[in-house]
């Protein structure tokens, strides 16, 4: 691709996700990561990431300015008799979150993990909503008089979600609280702006990587021979998406390309869990389309945050975008 287009698309997206874990990332290291595809798929990579990152990577200012509209909403609502929820099995992102809600707020006594009135659940977002149900579901088991006496709500606050985890984990809490006779009820809320689409009866407005009607033959036996029971592969026919690729009129190769190469990573390493799209129980992959300065997910292509800057472990020789806590140095 032509050098000075490269050299401006790198410097682009350095410029975003230059507070990315601290890590101090510049317009090389995003050259080094896109270097490793063949030069004919390069701009397309570059533009399609540069695309999602405008929209979707998510600075810590705008953390910063979550946790003090989290706290205005609260005292609007005469929200007042309430403690933070600091339940979070697997993760540091609640304790973080936690802290700079109260740091960023001034707020000097706080209940945590107190069975009060109101129980407040604080995450950066929600992909499946399995980790909010866990931690949920361990608060309860824990607390076995927690709302048979009373009944309480506990507000799950996010950033924001992906629809269908956002719709499963309503209706999974719901009937967790009932099966364990609980008086308890739930409200979910997040930025309108980052309520992404992934309903998978409506693919054409997926706001999440997906496989579309065309890509070759190879890559979707690759997936089908790798289905499980009654698991289908779901195609997308149109890009009718409203956030993630709207406007982006080379969707369908920038997939491609992508799932090629997560194929290619999957070749070095034996990770039976995860998939070209990202960490999934399902064919290809989650295919999330959203970062954030604290940790890029793990069910976002392996292309963005599989591998290590400096490993040399065959099963990590990819250098990664956005890499994670595992496996960063």
């Amino acid at each position: 691709m032509d050098a000075t287009i490269k050299s401006q698309l790198c410097n682009d997206i350095a410029n975003i996700i230059k507070d990315y874990k601290g890590l101090n990332l510049d317009s090389k290291h995003v050259e080094k990561w896109i270097n490793q595809f063949e030069d004919n798929e390069q701009e397309i990579v570059l533009r399609g990431t540069l695309h999602l990152f405008k929209n979707l990577y998510i600075q810590e200012s705008i953390f910063n300015q979550w946790v003090s509209d989290v706290y205005y909403h609260l005292q609007k609502c005469s929200i007042s008799n309430y403690s933070l929820l600091e339940y979070q099995i697997n993760g540091e992102s609640q304790k973080e979150l936690n802290r700079k809600f109260i740091d960023t707020n001034q707020i000097i006594n706080i209940n945590i993990n107190k069975q009060s009135e109101n129980i407040i659940y604080l995450d950066d977002f929600i992909f499946t909503g399995n980790r909010i149900l866990n931690d949920i579901e361990k608060l309860l088991v824990k607390n076995p008089n927690f709302g048979t006496q009373s009944s309480h709500k506990i507000y799950i606050i996010t950033l924001g979600w992906f629809s269908y985890g956002e719709y499963q984990l309503n209706k999974r809490l719901e009937k967790l609280a009932k099966n364990m006779g609980r008086k308890i009820s739930f409200k979910i809320a997040c930025y309108k702006k980052y309520k992404l689409y992934n309903n998978p009866n409506d693919f054409n407005k997926a706001d999440v990587f997906t496989v579309h009607q065309n890509i070759p033959k190879n890559i979707k036996e690759y997936f089908t021979e790798r289905l499980i029971g009654n698991q289908h592969l779901p195609i997308r026919e149109r890009n009718q998406s409203e956030i993630a690729f709207k406007g982006f009129a080379y969707r369908d190769k920038f997939e491609e390309i992508l799932i090629r190469y997560g194929i290619k990573i999957l070749g070095m390493c034996n990770q039976s869990s995860l998939k070209p799209l990202g960490f999934s129980s399902f064919q290809p992959g989650f295919g999330a389309t959203v970062f954030t300065y604290r940790n890029c997910p793990n069910n976002a292509p392996l292309v963005y945050w599989w591998g290590s800057l400096t490993e040399t472990n065959t099963a990590l020789q990819w250098y990664p975008l956005l890499p994670r806590t595992t496996y960063a140095t």
